[in-house]
């Protein structure tokens, strides 16, 4: 194995840096593996729902905390160790285990026991024989998954009994998505469609909308769930109405592409993890001119960008084998092909995303030595990786309104750590937030749909005042009262809560509930104290 410094920029090889990047990464591991471990020893305490609180912690969830955080960090531990080709037991233990192997070697191979031998000699024989069979099948395994598009064809196969026999799976989201759209379709088309009395309601209203955002002029779409996502849904039920009368094909459909678009983005993700097509399959070497020749089906110039010595060995087909049953298996990457809502396809789309940022992570050149380090240049993304990149940022923009905060960091810490290819980074990513992002804000601004609720993005707070108000209701001071009172009715609060949802606190969904977010008179300056009250309620009410 090379040295990692020679597949990084010439900066990251400085020993100084590379040290306080090495600290970074392990700090932010560690960190990880504290919040996993929480997470783990907390879970006992809610399986009671009724009574369950942090207040119930016990050295019992003291061990599971520490166990869970060695396991986690020392799982990292192997893994980077394995990686990079170092040995994962510590010393002493796999000196222990060399010098026992040695000495049942030499204990087998005694005049004594010859018969033993012999017998060994069928075991290992035996072994060998079987070792041979898995190495056949992991070459064919390796051979059946060695393109992108035999990846996408292990999906399709694997996936295809999903849409044909569960059809699709949808919630109350895309109903008020197509509830709006053909509301909003109406009135495109002159069909006036005044907003109604007082005890009725728009679309808007089964996800609250609150009415000091409505624009002057009357509307029907919102943002409440992504705009472009509210259209594109609604205009293929939409249609779907205009042929069958029904609404049930176009989800039907909208479930069948949505699985689609899940086996294109794993198969060219696991694609570029497991075969790294950019190495391509020849290797440079030189003619006795010092000219440079290629020995396989790829250019030498392609064969040349690349070390290939400092490549990291292709995926077995053992961990192939794993990784393809995982996704073909798991029951969450499974039912998100056909689940129409937003997780599902921003989840898939930055599994797309997250291949390409691999590939920019491996695309480097040799570039000579400066000072004694070894230094680097950054490859151009081809063409097809960089259109993949910009329609990647894309339907994670327009699936999920917290992409785009995911996506200017990584902007940020891009430009910072990849600063050569800053035209890629503004191109595929910076622009498309602008555009997406920036037009949507410019479209509600005009009044020409309405923004989102903010109350929607509150669901944690929300929760822990509910969870007072119905527990320990003495417990709220009157100016907490009083600074919510013109947000939210304290004692529907209470008796909407659940610890399961957040929606019918919001008086969120189609289903009977209690009115308890003020959403028809609230207006901005009332929800200037909604902080205000969560925080003194939150500190008078710890437990």
């Amino acid at each position: 194995m090379t040295s990692p410094a020679s597949s990084l920029p010439v900066a990251a090889a400085h020993p100084r840096l590379a040290r306080v990047g090495a600290a970074a990464r392990w700090t932010l591991a560690a960190l990880a593996c504290l919040w996993l471990a929480l997470c783990t020893a907390v879970g006992p305490l809610y399986w009671d729902f009724e009574n369950g609180t942090i207040a119930n912690w016990n050295w019992t969830n003291t061990a599971f905390f520490v166990l869970s955080f060695a396991i986690y960090l020392g799982l990292i531990v192997i893994m980077v160790r394995f990686a990079a080709g170092q040995r994962v037991l510590p010393r002493a233990i796999s000196g222990r285990l060399s010098r026992a192997g040695q000495q049942h070697s030499n204990q087998a191979l005694e005049p004594s026991q010859s018969q033993s031998v012999v017998a060994d000699s069928n075991v290992s024989k035996r072994h060998a024989t079987a070792a041979s069979r898995f190495a056949t099948l992991g070459r064919w395994i390796t051979r059946g998954t060695n393109r992108f598009w035999k990846l996408a064809l292990v999906f399709f196969i694997g996936w295809l009994w999903v849409p044909t026999t569960l059809l699709a799976a949808f919630g109350a989201d895309i109903r008020s998505q197509i509830r709006e759209f053909s509301w909003a379709w109406n009135q495109w088309t002159g069909l006036q469609q005044p907003y109604i009395g007082f005890f009725s309601f728009v679309p808007m209203d089964i996800y609250p909308t609150a009415h000091y955002m409505w624009p002057p002029d009357s509307t029907y779409l919102t943002d409440q769930h992504n705009v472009v996502l509210t259209v594109f849904y609604g205009a293929v039920a939409a249609f779907s109405r205009y042929l069958t009368g029904s609404n049930d094909a176009g989800i039907v459909a909208l479930a069948a592409g949505q699985m689609l678009l899940a086996v294109f983005c794993c198969a060219a993700t696991a694609n570029r993890f497991l075969n790294r097509p950019w190495m391509g399959v020849a290797q440079s070497t030189k003619d006795k001119n010092g000219s440079s020749t290629s020995t396989g089906n790829v250019s030498s110039t392609t064969s040349a960008r690349i070390a290939q010595d400092s490549a990291p060995q292709l995926a077995g087909g053992r961990a192939r084998f794993l990784i393809l049953v995982f996704f073909l298996c798991c029951p969450l990457a499974v039912f998100a092909t056909i689940s129409i809502t937003k997780s599902p396809l921003f989840a898939f789309s930055f599994v797309w995303w997250f291949g390409i940022w691999y590939e920019l992570t491996q695309t480097w050149k040799p570039a000579g030595k400066r000072k004694g380090l070894t230094a680097t240049v950054p490859i151009r993304l081809p063409r097809h990786s960089f259109v993949a990149f910009v329609l990647s940022t894309a339907v994670m923009l327009i699936s999920a309104k917290y992409a785009w905060y995911i996506i200017a960091l990584q902007i940020v810490l891009a430009l910072i750590a990849d600063r050569r290819r800053w035209t890629t980074y503004v191109v595929a990513l910076l622009i498309p937030t602008m555009l997406i992002h920036g037009g949507i804000s410019l479209a509600i601004s005009s009044g020409a749909i309405i923004g989102g609720d903010p109350i929607e993005s509150r669901g944690v707070q929300l929760q822990m005042i509910a969870r007072v108000a119905s527990r320990n209701p003495e417990g709220i001071s009157e100016e907490a009262k009083k600074n919510l009172s013109d947000v939210f009715n304290l004692d529907q609060m209470a008796d909407a809560y659940s610890q399961q949802d957040a929606d019918p606190v919001k008086s969120s969904g189609i289903q009977a509930k209690k009115v308890s977010y003020k959403w028809r008179t609230v207006t901005p300056e009332d929800m200037t104290n909604f902080n205000k009250a969560w925080f003194e309620i939150v500190k008078d009410n710890p437990v």
